[in-house]
């Protein structure tokens, strides 16, 4: 899918709010107008008492006054009901590009077919029992969904190698989630997604990659991440070895604990 085409199809909130003003105001100066030139008039034509009409020039000014109110407050809630269902319809594209990319990854390595769906399921159950928020929740799923997008930059003799990797190959390799960093801070709306695919190689210790982070300075969203993706790894046949039984990860994970992993993540 084309984001360009998308983005192009979307109006902003932005551009929606410039319209929406001066359309409100060119009406309430049409509909305070007409009032004032016809009210007035049709008071007079049954009204002769001073005293009666000042009170009911005081009643009208009320009437105008909740009636307009009430005129403003619907055209203002049908502006933003307008925004809000543009920016659905752009959060809904932008997911459906995001199974496009997954899919494309699952074509590309077959072996792997189906992990994004689960760590992503995973570490979302993680993540909750953490306690975050509606907002970072939605992060970490698009993340989570994200985190090998920059393995698209791995050649394939590289990505697929049945044999140990040598050290140069090891330097290509570590260097996607760089890719992914390239790849995603292009796009403004996946920013906030980018702690996965940049960071969930990162180690509690410090002697992880790309940057070498160490404990809490690594995004919470990678440190449970980092967690789940092994996990999976390992519950999963390679063409190298057999999937491991789940007591052997579960000890493998704990060992990992306070040095590969984050002890609070490994509690859960």
């Amino acid at each position: 899918m084309n984001n360009s085409l998308i983005l192009s199809s979307y109006t902003s909130p932005q551009e929606t709010s410039i319209s929406a003003p001066a359309r409100i105001t060119l009406l309430y100066i049409i509909v305070g107008g007409l009032w004032i030139l016809l009210s007035d008039q049709i008071v007079s034509l049954f009204v002769d008492d001073i005293a009666y009409l000042s009170f009911i020039q005081t009643l009208k000014g009320w009437f105008f006054i909740l009636w307009t109110a009430g005129l403003l407050y619907t055209l203002i809630q049908r502006d933003f009901s307008m925004i809000h269902d543009s920016k659905q319809a752009l959060e809904s594209s932008y997911d459906a590009t995001l199974e496009g990319w997954v899919q494309a990854l699952d074509l590309r390595d077959k072996e792997t077919n189906g992990h994004t769906q689960r760590v992503t399921k995973m570490t979302l159950r993680l993540a909750s029992e953490m306690g975050l928020n509606e907002t970072e929740m939605e992060h970490i799923r698009r993340g989570a969904m994200l985190h090998d997008i920059g393995k698209m930059g791995v050649p394939d003799n590289i990505l697929f190698k049945p044999d140990e990797l040598s050290d140069e190959e090891w330097t290509v390799m570590r260097k996607h989630p760089e890719y992914a960093h390239d790849f995603l801070s292009q796009i403004a709306h996946l920013s906030s997604a980018m702690d996965i695919p940049y960071s969930h190689h990162e180690r509690w210790d410090g002697t992880g990659y790309p940057c070498g982070l160490k404990g809490e300075k690594i995004p919470l969203a990678a440190r449970i991440f980092s967690v789940v993706d092994v996990w999976d790894a390992l519950r999963s046949d390679r063409p190298y070895r057999k999937a491991w039984p789940e007591k052997k990860v579960l000890n493998y994970i704990q060992a990992g604990s306070g040095s590969q992993f984050d002890p609070q993540v490994v509690d859960l």
